[in-house]
């Protein structure tokens, strides 16, 4: 009897050995596989993170972006009034393929064809500001630019004179006309002298 109670004592240990080594086998498992699925939620929820945080970047890039382009005074194409110092100006009208102007004086006949201006100017400044014809040059279709026509200009004005002084909030009409080639197209108006670091705007009609 002795010995039949040791065998069943000694299978009740290794029995019982058995399922503690099974029970912390399975624990141990569960638990590698909770760290392991935290770690992989913590590395998506990084990664997500990380994603949102480049395109807030690349919002503020384009917010910062259009800030500057929206701070920039610079005059571009398409411009249908600039303003290069004092004098603000911009076309009221505009004629092409004008042949023979007839002053109260003289007949002017054109080398190609006359482009007549009309250009109307405003003094913004503080002090008189003078409108001689030589600070606006017209570039053609060809890009070469052209300087005003001399005699052209008394020719076509009704009073002679194509030269204007405004005093500061004076405004004025004045007439300037150009002689090209036949064959081109007017493009835009160079406006400004450029002296002493000036602005040279384009202005287009």
């Amino acid at each position: 009897m002795t010995h039949g109670n040791g065998r069943t004592n000694s299978t009740l240990i290794v029995i019982m050995c058995v399922g503690i080594a099974a029970l912390a086998l399975v624990l141990g498992i569960g638990a590698g596989v909770f760290v392991l699925s935290e770690r992989v939620t913590k590395e998506e929820n990084g990664t997500a993170t990380t994603e949102q945080d480049g395109g807030g970047t690349a919002e503020a890039d384009e917010a910062d972006s259009g800030g500057d382009g929206a701070d920039s005074d610079t005059t571009g194409a398409g411009d249908t009034s600039v303003q290069p110092g004092a004098l603000e100006y911009s076309v009221a009208s505009v004629e092409t393929g004008v042949g023979a102007i007839e002053g109260a004086r003289q007949t002017v006949e054109p080398e190609g064809q006359h482009i007549v201006f009309q250009l109307d100017l405003r003094n913004n400044g503080d002090e008189e500001s003078w409108h001689t014809g030589s600070e606006v040059t017209l570039v053609d279709s060809d890009g070469v630019e052209h300087e005003f026509s001399i005699p052209a200009g008394p020719a076509v004005s009704e009073t002679g004179v194509t030269s204007s002084r405004l005093q500061p909030g004076e405004q004025d009409t004045r007439p300037i006309v150009f002689d090209i080639p036949e064959h081109v197209e007017p493009e835009y108006l160079r406006v400004g002298d450029g002296e002493d670091g000036g602005r040279i705007d384009e202005l287009y009609f």
